[in-house]
């Protein structure tokens, strides 16, 4: 269902700019540490999921279609669009990318459509979860969200097509959600540093709660 994100030039000029603009905002100057200056993000001692209840789709790792690629996430399938998305812990709003917008601005369909990355420490290191696919967004770079906090809605269907692309790129209602190690907002240092997330059942089978665990 998930086949592969692109990002533009514009889109990373415009995470750095409202990277830097969220900096300025808290008062951060340009000889400060910004991790000092800014605090601590906070601490997860464990992982959640992102949504309530949904399947494997499509795993992480080398998959047989789309040309035999390497799929850096996992695909979590079974709901519906408009679906609430949960933080995975207690972090910060790193990049938002809202393709929507986009569209309207420019025309530009966005592969991925919408995209939210959120930097979390968990259990002391240090990673980055990317969001895709999403239909609605609820937050902005510099939030700080907890495991209870709705970032996002479900889409990757229909809804979503106006700004996503169809088939190319996604063709059902899913979440494409990925985790990398380190600080990563751009589809590329997130997929070089993707690691496979712990606790999901294998492809095709259901989870029924945030904090169900698979071996």
């Amino acid at each position: 269902m998930y086949k592969r994100q692109t990002e533009s030039i514009d889109d990373k000029i415009t995470y750095v700019s409202e990277q830097i603009k969220y900096y300025e905002d808290i008062g951060c100057k340009d000889s400060d540490i910004l991790s000092v200056c800014e605090g601590s993000i906070g601490y997860n001692s464990t992982w959640l999921k992102p949504l309530v209840k949904a399947y494997v789709s499509s795993a992480y790792g080398y998959r047989s279609f789309n040309g035999g690629s390497f799929h850096n996430g996992i695909d979590l399938a079974g709901i519906s669009e408009g679906t609430p998305i949960y933080s995975i812990g207690t972090g910060v709003v790193r990049a938002v990318r809202n393709a929507k917008k986009i569209k309207e601005t420019t025309g530009q369909k966005s592969c991925g459509g919408n995209l939210i990355y959120i930097e979390y420490n968990i259990l002391g290191k240090t990673y980055t979860a990317t969001y895709a696919h999403v239909l609605d967004i609820y937050v902005s770079v510099g939030d700080k969200v907890t495991s209870s906090t709705i970032i996002a809605t479900v889409g990757g269907g229909a809804r979503t097509w106006g700004w996503d692309i169809k088939g190319k790129c996604t063709t059902g209602t899913h979440l494409h959600f990925q985790l990398s190690e380190g600080v990563n907002t751009s589809v590329s240092t997130a997929s070089a540093y993707s690691v496979e997330p712990p606790g999901y059942p294998n492809k095709g089978v259901w989870f029924y709660s945030r904090t169900q665990w698979f071996a």
